[in-house]
C-alpha cells in the first residue's frame, strides 16, 4: 500500500511541476483558438495559407488586393501613359483578365495567374491576329504593380521592362 501512495504522490509532484512551468512558459496549444479558412492550416499560432490565399485567417482571395484601374507608366517603344483595368476572373480565384493592356492596342481581355504577389501572364494571343504577350510582374501592396513584359508581331518585338502600374 505504501508503493501504491508513493507513486501517487510522486505523479502528484510531477503533475504540479507540470502546472507551476506550463503556467509560467506558456504550454498551451498556440492553434487552440486560431481557425485557418480556405484549407490554410495552423503553424505555431499562425495561419499558414493555401495557394490563393492570405490575411491573418487565409479568407482573403489574394487576386481581389489586385483588382482596380491602375495609371501606367511604361517607356516601351516610347514613353506612355494609360489606365488599365484589372478585372476578376469568374472562373478561377488564381486568374484576373485585364483591359486596356499596352495603351489598348488589344480589343479582347489579357489573361493573367496570380501566385501570392507573382503575376504571369501566360504566352497568349488574346486578338487572334497573330499579335502575342507574355511577360510577368509582382504585386506590391496595396497599390503598385512592376511589370516587364513582351509584345510581339510579325514586324518584331516591344520589350516592356520596368512598367509601373499604380493604383
Amino acid at each position: 500500500m505504501k508503493l501504491k501512495w508513493t507513486v501517487s504522490i510522486s505523479l502528484l509532484k510531477i503533475n504540479c511541476a507540470i502546472l507551476l512551468f506550463c503556467s509560467l512558459y506558456g504550454c498551451r496549444n498556440k492553434c487552440q483558438d486560431i481557425e485557418c479558412m480556405n484549407g490554410g492550416e495552423c503553424i505555431d499560432g499562425s495561419c499558414d495559407c493555401a495557394d490563393g490565399f492570405s490575411g491573418a485567417d487565409c479568407s482573403a482571395i489574394i487576386s481581389l488586393n489586385i483588382l482596380g484601374t491602375y495609371n501606367v507608366t511604361e517607356t516601351c517603344p516610347d514613353l506612355e501613359a494609360y489606365t488599365v483595368n484589372i478585372l476578376a476572373d469568374t472562373l478561377s480565384i488564381f486568374s484576373v483578365k485585364i483591359a486596356g493592356f499596352f495603351n489598348g492596342a488589344f480589343n479582347k481581355l489579357i489573361s493573367a495567374n496570380i501566385n501570392n504577389n507573382s503575376i504571369t501572364i501566360p504566352l497568349q494571343d488574346p486578338d487572334g491576329d497573330g499579335r502575342t504577350v507574355s511577360g510577368s510582374g509582382t504585386f506590391i501592396p496595396p497599390v503598385e504593380i512592376n511589370w516587364n513584359y513582351t509584345v510581339s508581331d510579325s514586324t518584331g518585338s516591344n520589350n516592356c521592362a520596368n512598367s509601373v502600374w499604380l493604383k
